[in-house]
Parts: C-alpha cells; sequence; structure tokens
C-alpha cells in the first residue's frame, strides 16, 4: 500500500526545522537576512540547472545532505512539492533530508551546493514501500 504524505503549504515557520525559506526582494537591495544564508566555505560552489521528467507524486527514495547548505528553487510556474524529513540518517545533527516531487511532464530547478556534494556528501534512505504525496 505505502505511506501517503498530505501536502501542506510551505510558510516561514513551518519549513524553519528543513531550512530558510526565501521570499522576494526588491532590486538594489542590499544584503540581510531576507538572502539565503549559505555556508559554501568547504568547497567550490556548484550552480546548476537541473531537470527532473515527468517524476510523479511518489518516492522511494529520500536524500541527505550531511555538510552542505543547498538552495534550491524552481525556473517555471508549475506547482511542485518537496518531501522533508528531519535528519536521521546520519547525523542529527546534520542538515535535512529531501525529495522533490511535481506532476508535470518535465521541471526545471536551480541548484546551488558545493561541486562534490553528489560525490562525498550523498546518502540515500530507499523505503520499503513507495511514498505518496497527496494534493
Amino acid at each position: 500500500m505505502g505511506l501517503k504524505l498530505r501536502a501542506v503549504p510551505i510558510t516561514e515557520d513551518n519549513f524553519r526545522p528543513f531550512g530558510q525559506l526565501l521570499g522576494k526582494i526588491g532590486d538594489g537591495c542590499e544584503y540581510g537576512s531576507g538572502d539565503a544564508q549559505l555556508n559554501l566555505a568547504n568547497g567550490i560552489p556548484r550552480f546548476y540547472l537541473m531537470e527532473l521528467r515527468k517524476t510523479g507524486l511518489r518516492f522511494k527514495r529520500i536524500t541527505h545532505h550531511a555538510r552542505v547548505t543547498q538552495c534550491l528553487g524552481s525556473v517555471g510556474a508549475h506547482p511542485w512539492y518537496m518531501a522533508v524529513s528531519l535528519p536521521s540518517i546520519v547525523d542529527p545533527s546534520s542538515q535535512h533530508e529531501g525529495a522533490v516531487r511535481s506532476n508535470a511532464d518535465s521541471m526545471v530547478f536551480y541548484n546551488l551546493e558545493l561541486s562534490d556534494t553528489n560525490v562525498v556528501d550523498h546518502t540515500t534512505h530507499v523505503f520499503e514501500d513507495d511514498v505518496l504525496i497527496e494534493d
């Protein structure tokens, strides 16, 4: 049967345990708390456009990055979902775990992380059954 997760609208308060939620700011504003508070000191930053095709709202894997802050967001206007979990796989004091999903045929996301994140800081948890995000 699998696990079902109910989607909830994202707010600064309910996302705070998993990271920082960014909102729009005006052009020409000085750096402040509304900007991404990233730590990229442990390596070479990598900024890229990541395309996900036909992911649907089911997943079986969730990825954990223990040592990196990451900035992720969609380029288009399609609805998308991120399943997040408090850290549990490697180190409870580390970053979050997450899986990104959409019903769109194709979505593009910008992703800012370290150049070697997906090599040296990439742990995957595989669930026994599919997890379904319910809209």
